[in-house]
């Protein structure tokens, strides 16, 4: 039978609202009803007690913070679009069949000075980490800099390491870091991957004709409805 009532209501919370009255005071709320995947009722303890019913999850916040969910769907066109014409991971399954890829990338580029592009996946490699030294094994001749596929992370070989002057000694960011296993190794994480690109060896193409290539490109697979990344 249809109900009214709902499936869980919060209370005894620091409810936040976004409201705010005449003066621009916030107004406050400690109880939230919800019913499916909707909002019900937002206000005080009496505006959500006769939405409570026997099938009703309750749950006494005590005094926590209630927030809204953060839900974020967005793509990097350029980016995306610029790592298409370049080395393009994110379609292919598995560490071999990456390095195939990344070696025939590297035999019809012999100009390209820095092998770059991404979509690797961390499941295809032991603790999600994979190591300098296969890169190293495909192209040992040019510094390697392949984002994953969260673009939070950049799997590097060592002559990208080397060019960066990344070593055993060197500290993480206080906003990255270095994957480690005895000595430097090979995943750069969050603004630890700035290291490998400060001395601004490695055109990323954040503007220029690489950009402009990028965009077009990263446009022309949102025009055909695939998300570009």
């Amino acid at each position: 039978m249809p109900t009214d009532h709902a499936d869980l209501v919060v209370t005894g919370a620091r409810v936040y609202t976004a409201r705010h009255d005449a003066a621009g005071t916030a107004r406050p709320a400690d109880a939230v009803a919800v019913r499916g995947d909707r909002i019900v009722a937002v206000g005080g303890e009496d505006d959500v007690r006769g939405l409570v019913g026997s099938a009703t999850r309750v749950v006494d916040a005590r005094g926590g913070l209630v927030l809204p969910g953060f839900q974020d769907s967005h793509v990097h066109a350029p980016f995306a679009g610029r790592n298409r014409l370049r080395v393009w991971l994110n379609e292919l399954s598995g560490k071999q069949a990456y390095l195939d890829a990344i070696a025939a990338y590297a035999a019809a580029n012999p100009e390209e000075p820095w092998i770059l592009g991404g979509g690797w996946a961390m499941e295809y490699f032991p603790g999600g980490t994979p190591h300098r030294e296969d890169l190293d094994a495909v192209v040992p001749d040019r510094p390697v800099f392949l984002f994953n596929r969260d673009v939070h992370g950049a799997w590097v070989n060592s002559r990208a390491l080397e060019r960066g002057g990344i070593t055993a000694a060197t500290p993480d960011p206080a906003d990255g870091r270095i994957e480690r296993d005895g000595a430097c190794d090979d995943i750069l994480r969050e603004h630890a991957e700035e290291l490998a690109r400060a001395p601004r060896a490695v055109d990323v193409g954040d503007v220029g004709p690489q950009h402009e290539r990028g965009l077009a490109r990263g446009g022309k697979v949102l025009q055909q409805g695939r998300v570009a990344g």
